[in-house]
């Protein structure tokens, strides 16, 4: 359901055409693994997810302990029976979300899974319709390869990977937005009405966005129906007052400090 055939047919193309350009450029030993890549498929590609989500529900030391035969101590994997190791890590190192042949307009890593991300986000509204009470808040979502937009914040629950903004409703993921770290930066292409238009800044913008972004699929927040809970980066007069023009109750936890800041503030606008 969101993991198309149309789109893994997409990944099973980049991904072939990832193996042979990479094949063609680089200098590569008579042993290397590449030399030995034949073009996967739609089924192999099915397969290594599912390989991946099995390693994210039963942790093992090491990868190649989901390949060993087991004993009476230690478990025997069935993942075996549907792709080998060998095959996995291979289609794990060339594995594209991208035209290979734009790769030199990647300057970060989440342009390389934009159009996966959309399509992945277009489902998530399509296959479930929001309760009353929504949440927006900043999630880490596990990366432990070589990007420069890494973040490790040690007290969340998952400390390394890439920080996103997130739209929930009761543990169900229905929007995110992702966050470049560094001076400058912030939440990756939010849309710059709201900070232009409306002069938001744009981590108050990161709410609107979410919230009030035009959807093609899937159902739109319908006015007076929902309510959204954030924390205190988020919990200001005039944001609030914004989704409230918009029929979206909000409620938060604040700071004394930032309370007499806003109070100051809405004065000051009468």
């Amino acid at each position: 359901m969101f993991f198309t055939d149309d789109l893994i047919d997409l990944l099973v193309y980049y991904t072939n055409t990832n193996a042979a350009k990479v094949m063609e450029n680089a200098l590569l030993q008579k042993s290397a693994r590449i030399k030995r890549w034949k073009d996967t498929s739609r089924k192999e590609i099915y397969a290594y997810f599912g390989v991946l989500i099995y390693i994210g529900l039963h942790k093992e030391p090491a990868i190649v302990d989901y390949w060993k035969e087991g004993s009476v101590y230690t478990p025997k994997h069935p993942i075996g029976q549907y792709i080998s190791r060998n095959r996995f890590q291979a289609i794990d190192l060339y594995l594209y979300c991208e035209d290979p042949s734009q790769s030199a307009t990647f300057t970060t890593p989440f342009k390389r899974i934009w159009n996966v991300s959309e399509s992945l986000q277009k489902a998530c509204r399509r296959y479930y319709t929001p309760g009353t009470h929504l949440a927006v808040d900043e999630s880490i979502k596990r990366f432990t390869g070589r990007a420069k937009e890494i973040v490790n914040i040690p007290s969340k629950p998952t400390p390394e990977g890439f920080k996103m903004w997130i739209l929930a409703n009761e543990g169900y993921v229905l929007d995110w937005l992702f966050h470049a770290k560094g001076q400058g930066k912030g939440p990756y292409r939010v849309d710059s009405y709201w900070t232009k238009e409306e002069d938001f800044t744009p981590t108050e913008a990161v709410v609107l966005d979410l919230l009030l972004r035009k959807q093609e699929e899937g159902p739109h927040l319908k006015p007076n129906h929902h309510i959204v809970w954030v924390d205190n980066l988020f919990s200001l007069i005039r944001l609030f007052e914004r989704l409230r023009e918009e029929g979206i109750g909000a409620a938060g936890t604040v700071r004394t400090s930032r309370t007499k800041r806003e109070e100051g503030l809405a004065k000051a606008l009468k």
